[in-house]
């Protein structure tokens, strides 16, 4: 072989390990991470950005926290079953639930008033006026808008469902 086809060879071996070094962290980024739009005209997390990136191995919510999470059969028909949704964390694991005159109740502070929806289902028939603690996996879940379609219907977003953290962009 020619010193000058070796050294073509020998750069274009470079030059890929380098292309392959900085293509690793991009792999990672696209495996850990999605970004979720958020399309609906009345947003259930107004004062948030319409964009989120959603970390798929940070999978340890706290109070307070944007979680992504896919919904079931429970949110029909106003969603799809397997939709992702991003709703705030108001009830983490060991926090006693209920929902008391219309308000859901978490450790006895209104995380969320009243009921605009129209809609009786179990919920509103008994599962949440006794206080529920909730088990290692599960979390209650809010949206910040009055007519947000949240844990006070459906219940509880557990360990199954859940996709990750979601940040909002700051635009």
């Amino acid at each position: 072989m020619s010193d000058r086809r070796a050294l073509t060879m020998r750069s274009w071996i470079k030059a890929m390990g380098g292309v392959l070094m900085l293509s690793l962290p991009g792999l990672f980024a696209l495996q850990r991470f999605t970004i979720g739009i958020d399309i609906q005209q009345i947003r259930c997390l107004p004062s948030d950005s319409r964009f989120y990136l959603i970390d798929h191995v940070d999978l340890e919510p706290h109070r307070g926290d944007r979680i992504a999470f896919r919904t079931d059969e429970r949110m029909m028909p106003f969603f799809n079953e397997r939709t992702v949704m991003v709703k705030a964390v108001a009830g983490v694991p060991g926090d006693l639930v209920a929902l008391v005159d219309e308000d859901l109740r978490v450790n006895d502070i209104t995380v969320s008033k009243g009921l605009p929806h129209d809609l009786k289902g179990p919920l509103q028939h008994g599962a949440w006026i006794k206080p529920r603690a909730l088990q290692s996996g599960e979390w209650v879940v809010i949206g910040h808008h009055p007519l947000s379609f949240d844990s006070r219907y459906w219940g509880i977003v557990d360990q199954t469902h859940l996709i990750g953290i979601a940040h909002a962009f700051p635009f």
